[in-house]
Protein backbone atom coordinates (compact mmCIF):
# COMPACT_ATOMS: atom_id res chain seq x y z
CA UNK A 1 0.00 0.00 0.00
CA UNK A 2 1.36 3.57 -0.91
CA UNK A 3 0.35 7.08 -1.80
CA UNK A 4 1.57 6.47 -5.23
CA UNK A 5 -1.41 8.28 -7.81
CA UNK A 6 0.43 9.15 -11.05
CA UNK A 7 3.35 7.47 -13.22
CA UNK A 8 5.86 10.31 -12.37
CA UNK A 9 5.43 9.58 -8.60
CA UNK A 10 6.07 5.79 -9.42
CA UNK A 11 9.03 6.83 -11.36
CA UNK A 12 10.49 8.40 -8.62
CA UNK A 13 9.66 6.10 -5.92
CA UNK A 14 12.30 2.71 -5.44
CA UNK A 15 9.81 0.55 -5.96
CA UNK A 16 11.02 -2.38 -8.48
CA UNK A 17 8.85 -2.97 -11.76
CA UNK A 18 7.86 -5.40 -13.78
CA UNK A 19 5.96 -4.75 -17.27
CA UNK A 20 3.01 -7.17 -19.21
CA UNK A 21 4.29 -7.75 -22.35
CA UNK A 22 1.65 -5.96 -24.12
CA UNK A 23 1.90 -3.81 -27.37
CA UNK A 24 0.07 -1.16 -25.44
CA UNK A 25 2.69 -0.73 -22.81
CA UNK A 26 5.27 -1.36 -25.45
CA UNK A 27 4.12 1.79 -27.67
CA UNK A 28 2.88 3.80 -24.81
CA UNK A 29 6.28 4.04 -23.27
CA UNK A 30 7.97 4.13 -26.65
CA UNK A 31 10.36 1.51 -26.42
CA UNK A 32 12.90 1.18 -29.11
CA UNK A 33 12.66 -2.71 -29.39
CA UNK A 34 8.98 -2.41 -30.58
CA UNK A 35 8.79 1.15 -32.42
CA UNK A 36 12.08 2.44 -33.72
CA UNK A 37 10.54 5.24 -35.49
CA UNK A 38 9.97 6.64 -31.98
CA UNK A 39 12.98 7.91 -29.75
CA UNK A 40 11.55 9.43 -26.62
CA UNK A 41 7.51 9.76 -25.59
CA UNK A 42 6.37 13.58 -25.58
CA UNK A 43 5.42 12.99 -21.84
CA UNK A 44 8.09 13.44 -19.50
CA UNK A 45 6.86 11.40 -16.82
CA UNK A 46 7.09 8.49 -19.68
CA UNK A 47 10.38 9.10 -20.26
CA UNK A 48 11.39 9.96 -16.57
CA UNK A 49 9.77 6.18 -16.27
CA UNK A 50 11.53 4.56 -18.93
CA UNK A 51 14.81 5.91 -18.14
CA UNK A 52 14.44 4.87 -14.12
CA UNK A 53 12.74 1.59 -14.23
CA UNK A 54 13.71 0.36 -17.35
CA UNK A 55 16.84 0.94 -19.35
CA UNK A 56 19.07 1.48 -16.03
CA UNK A 57 18.84 -2.02 -15.44
CA UNK A 58 21.88 -4.28 -16.15
CA UNK A 59 19.03 -6.76 -18.10
CA UNK A 60 16.38 -4.56 -18.81
CA UNK A 61 14.39 -7.88 -20.75
CA UNK A 62 13.89 -9.08 -17.21
CA UNK A 63 11.40 -6.24 -16.42
CA UNK A 64 9.09 -8.28 -18.94
CA UNK A 65 7.02 -11.21 -17.65
CA UNK A 66 3.95 -12.81 -17.63
CA UNK A 67 0.55 -11.55 -15.56
CA UNK A 68 1.03 -15.77 -14.05
CA UNK A 69 4.67 -14.89 -12.81
CA UNK A 70 3.72 -10.98 -12.06
CA UNK A 71 0.48 -11.07 -9.88
CA UNK A 72 2.19 -13.33 -7.38
CA UNK A 73 5.48 -11.54 -7.38
CA UNK A 74 3.63 -8.53 -6.24
CA UNK A 75 1.69 -10.47 -3.43
CA UNK A 76 4.90 -12.10 -2.47
CA UNK A 77 7.66 -9.54 -2.68
CA UNK A 78 6.65 -6.17 -0.77
CA UNK A 79 7.90 -3.29 -3.02
CA UNK A 80 7.72 -4.66 -6.06
CA UNK A 81 5.05 -2.89 -9.05
CA UNK A 82 4.06 -4.86 -11.85
CA UNK A 83 2.03 -2.76 -14.91
CA UNK A 84 -0.68 -4.90 -16.28
CA UNK A 85 -4.06 -4.66 -18.27
CA UNK A 86 -5.73 -4.49 -15.26
CA UNK A 87 -9.95 -5.51 -16.09
CA UNK A 88 -8.64 -8.77 -17.45
CA UNK A 89 -6.52 -9.48 -14.64
CA UNK A 90 -8.81 -8.82 -12.25
CA UNK A 91 -10.06 -12.50 -12.20
CA UNK A 92 -6.39 -13.51 -11.11
CA UNK A 93 -5.95 -11.40 -8.86
CA UNK A 94 -8.99 -12.40 -6.93
CA UNK A 95 -8.17 -16.01 -6.86
CA UNK A 96 -4.35 -15.21 -5.65
CA UNK A 97 -4.91 -12.38 -3.32
CA UNK A 98 -7.13 -12.63 -0.15
CA UNK A 99 -10.32 -10.43 0.49
CA UNK A 100 -8.34 -7.75 2.80
CA UNK A 101 -5.17 -7.88 0.97
CA UNK A 102 -6.82 -6.95 -2.15
CA UNK A 103 -7.90 -3.42 -0.25
CA UNK A 104 -4.49 -2.53 0.47
CA UNK A 105 -3.31 -2.72 -3.34
CA UNK A 106 -3.02 0.54 -4.98
CA UNK A 107 -3.59 1.20 -8.91
CA UNK A 108 -1.73 3.73 -10.95
CA UNK A 109 -3.10 4.53 -14.31
CA UNK A 110 -0.80 4.96 -17.35
CA UNK A 111 -3.19 7.31 -18.84
CA UNK A 112 -6.65 8.81 -18.27
CA UNK A 113 -9.14 6.35 -18.77
CA UNK A 114 -10.86 7.84 -21.04
CA UNK A 115 -13.98 6.40 -23.16
CA UNK A 116 -12.71 4.65 -25.87
CA UNK A 117 -9.17 3.87 -27.75
CA UNK A 118 -8.45 2.64 -31.19
CA UNK A 119 -4.86 1.79 -32.53
CA UNK A 120 -4.60 2.96 -36.03
CA UNK A 121 -1.51 3.81 -38.11
CA UNK A 122 -1.35 7.49 -38.30
CA UNK A 123 -1.53 7.95 -42.33
CA UNK A 124 -4.56 5.13 -42.55
CA UNK A 125 -6.90 5.26 -45.08
CA UNK A 126 -9.16 3.72 -42.79
CA UNK A 127 -8.48 6.36 -39.63
CA UNK A 128 -11.63 8.34 -40.70
CA UNK A 129 -13.83 5.23 -41.31
CA UNK A 130 -12.47 4.58 -37.63
CA UNK A 131 -13.44 7.19 -36.08
CA UNK A 132 -16.99 7.45 -37.09
CA UNK A 133 -17.61 4.09 -36.20
CA UNK A 134 -16.12 4.66 -32.89
CA UNK A 135 -18.58 7.20 -32.21
CA UNK A 136 -21.42 5.32 -33.47
CA UNK A 137 -20.52 2.97 -30.82
CA UNK A 138 -20.55 5.30 -28.40
CA UNK A 139 -23.62 7.45 -29.12
CA UNK A 140 -25.58 4.33 -29.66
CA UNK A 141 -24.39 2.58 -26.29
CA UNK A 142 -23.21 -0.48 -27.57
CA UNK A 143 -19.76 0.14 -26.29
CA UNK A 144 -20.83 0.84 -22.78
CA UNK A 145 -22.80 -2.47 -22.86
CA UNK A 146 -20.41 -4.62 -24.04
CA UNK A 147 -17.76 -2.89 -21.35
CA UNK A 148 -20.45 -3.90 -18.40
CA UNK A 149 -20.95 -7.17 -19.81
CA UNK A 150 -16.34 -7.83 -20.86
CA UNK A 151 -14.77 -6.04 -18.51
CA UNK A 152 -14.32 -6.35 -15.15
CA UNK A 153 -14.61 -2.18 -13.45
CA UNK A 154 -13.13 -2.93 -10.01
CA UNK A 155 -11.89 -5.44 -7.20
CA UNK A 156 -14.22 -6.70 -4.46
CA UNK A 157 -12.90 -5.15 -1.29
CA UNK A 158 -14.32 -6.25 1.86
CA UNK A 159 -12.08 -4.97 4.81
CA UNK A 160 -13.82 -6.95 7.72
CA UNK A 161 -13.47 -10.72 5.06
CA UNK A 162 -10.42 -12.05 6.68
CA UNK A 163 -10.09 -15.59 5.61
CA UNK A 164 -7.76 -17.96 7.99
CA UNK A 165 -5.77 -20.65 6.72
CA UNK A 166 -7.00 -23.55 9.34
CA UNK A 167 -4.99 -26.65 9.77
CA UNK A 168 -6.20 -30.37 10.29
CA UNK A 169 -5.12 -30.62 13.87
CA UNK A 170 -7.95 -27.86 14.43
CA UNK A 171 -10.48 -29.72 12.19
CA UNK A 172 -9.53 -33.05 13.08
CA UNK A 173 -11.94 -33.49 15.97
CA UNK A 174 -14.78 -32.24 13.86
CA UNK A 175 -14.02 -35.52 11.66
CA UNK A 176 -14.22 -37.46 14.91
CA UNK A 177 -17.11 -36.23 16.13
CA UNK A 178 -19.32 -36.71 12.29
CA UNK A 179 -17.58 -40.38 12.51
CA UNK A 180 -19.26 -40.95 15.39
CA UNK A 181 -22.19 -39.56 14.75
CA UNK A 182 -22.13 -42.10 11.86
CA UNK A 183 -21.18 -45.21 13.82
CA UNK A 184 -24.04 -43.98 16.49
CA UNK A 185 -26.83 -43.96 13.60
CA UNK A 186 -25.64 -47.14 12.20
CA UNK A 187 -25.79 -48.56 15.62
CA UNK A 188 -29.44 -47.11 16.15
CA UNK A 189 -30.40 -48.78 12.31
CA UNK A 190 -29.57 -52.25 13.36
CA UNK A 191 -30.98 -52.38 16.96
CA UNK A 192 -34.31 -51.40 14.56
CA UNK A 193 -33.88 -53.49 12.47
CA UNK A 194 -33.24 -56.35 15.70
CA UNK A 195 -36.41 -55.12 17.61
CA UNK A 196 -38.30 -55.53 14.14
CA UNK A 197 -36.98 -58.95 14.18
Amino acid sequence: KSNIKTLGQLADSPLEVGLEPLPFNYVFLNLHSYSPSFQHSPLPDVRRFVRRKIESKKQPEKVWMSSAEGIPRVRDDPGFVFVLESSVSYPLIERLFLPHEICDLNEVLLRPDRSLYTQVHKNSTYRELMRLRVLHMMEAGIWLRNRRKWVKDKLNCDQSNYIFAVGMEYTAPLFLLLAFAFAICFLLLALEIFIKQ
